[in-house]
């Protein structure tokens, strides 16, 4: 999930970057590109985030069932048998003063 989010957003930083870069006036570095010309650098960005997205919801679908999957786990056998005779026994213990 993590390497997801970081490849979905450095993709999308990079490119609105050189997209909005390139759409600057000469005079301030850029190419004075027009939204037509300035969407014809982002194009090639599509796919490779449609699919780091893919990956990003795969990693939170699967980690999803992994934590439900564990914590049913949890409800159907909580401890094993002599952990809780333990916790029996130091609960049945009396106080001293």
């Amino acid at each position: 999930m993590n390497i997801g989010i970081a490849a979905v957003g450095g993709m999308l930083i990079y490119a609105g970057y050189a997209a909005g870069a390139a759409m600057l006036p000469e005079v301030a570095g850029g190419k004075e590109f027009d939204n037509a010309q300035a969407h014809e650098i982002l194009a090639p960005f599509v796919e490779p985030v449609s699919a780091a997205t893919l990956a990003l919801m795969t990693g939170v679908t699967l980690g999803g069932i992994g934590f439900l999957l564990a914590n049913y786990q949890m409800v159907i056998r909580p401890f094993p048998e002599y952990v809780l005779q333990d916790i029996l026994s130091w609960l049945s213990k009396p106080i001293r003063n």
